[in-house]
């Protein structure tokens, strides 16, 4: 998803400002192209889908011909205002730029986004979208009051749905719908969560949709001399597992943690491993904790 952006006019600055939001809200990841990067064929090099012109008034010819190029083979292109009445040096031109299957809203927008102006274009604009397969269709976290900002995250392959969240204003939350059999957990807050989650104000939040519940962890333990190994499984409520972080904590036998065993692992189908070797003088036993990043369920195993 690409959006224009040339930093000289203030207005444009406003609306791309306007249009990002609206992209965030129909959960698309956003990147800036340049007018020397859109010159230079990036839309079609980097495989842009869309294109976002803010308040484009001011275009090159050589801008208008890669748009053109754009839209001519299936992009999608989307504008506020009318487009290209100056060139780059704002010089107006004679005659008003036209490149076919540009969507061309005709005025500035607003960012008030209840205007009946910004509900029929954020409608519009989803709809193009959806009809094109693009975005995230998911439903799993919608914006409930106020104006968060929702980033849909790919962080790895055979994951649950990622997405980031920050919040700048009072009396703003998400609406949480899990998946079917299955469950969303809010990273920093610890937990599972559904429906109205209130927003704490410029803290961030992490919530992670996965097709099943975390039931358990399965821990097996096992000791050859002073090497220690545990493997740990987690366990859910479907027939398969995505890929978790599992954090591997170590206490001696009065309880105290030994942070210098202590690991976090990537855990591909919930599944890692965790080996440490003691001193001579750590005779134990030990106590392995391990703990899922996503659900925060926890186990522990007693090692002798």
């Amino acid at each position: 998803m690409a959006v224009w952006a040339d930093y000289t006019f203030t207005d444009n600055n406003d609306a791309r400002e306007i249009w990002v939001t609206l992209l965030k809200r129909a959960k698309c990841n956003v990147n800036f192209i340049t007018p020397d990067k859109l010159k230079s064929g990036a839309l079609t090099a980097n495989g842009y889908k869309v294109l976002i012109l803010p308040f484009a008034l001011a275009l090159s010819d050589e801008e208008i011909s890669e748009i053109r190029d754009f839209a001519a083979n299936g992009g999608i292109v989307f504008a506020d205002v009318p487009y290209g009445i100056y060139n780059e040096n704002v010089a107006r031109r004679k005659k008003p730029v036209s490149i076919p299957k540009v969507n061309l809203i005709g005025q500035k927008l607003s960012k008030d986004y209840t205007t009946p102006l910004m509900v029929k274009v954020s409608k519009r604009f989803n709809a193009k979208l959806a009809a094109a397969g693009i975005g995230q269709s998911s439903n799993t976290l919608m914006i409930a009051s106020g104006s968060p900002e929702i980033y849909p995250l790919q962080l790895c392959q055979d994951g649950g749905e990622v997405f980031g969240v920050w919040n700048s204003s009072k009396n703003a939350s998400v609406k949480i719908t899990a998946p079917e059999n299955g469950e969303v957990y809010a990273i920093r807050a610890g937990k599972a969560v559904s429906g109205i989650c209130k927003l704490e104000v410029e803290k961030p939040e992490i919530f992670v949709a996965l097709p099943y519940k975390v039931q358990d962890i399965q821990l097996e333990g096992s000791r050859n001399d002073n090497r220690i190994s545990v493997n740990a499984q987690v366990i859910g409520s479907g027939d398969r597992v995505l890929r978790h972080v599992l954090r591997f904590r170590v206490f001696d036998a009065n309880g105290k943690e030994l942070k210098y065993f202590e690991k976090v692992y990537n855990a591909p189908d919930g599944k890692a491993a965790h080996e440490f070797i003691t001193a001579v003088n750590e005779n134990g036993p030990f106590v392995i904790e391990v703990i899922d990043v996503i659900s925060k369920v926890k186990r522990t195993v007693k090692i002798d």
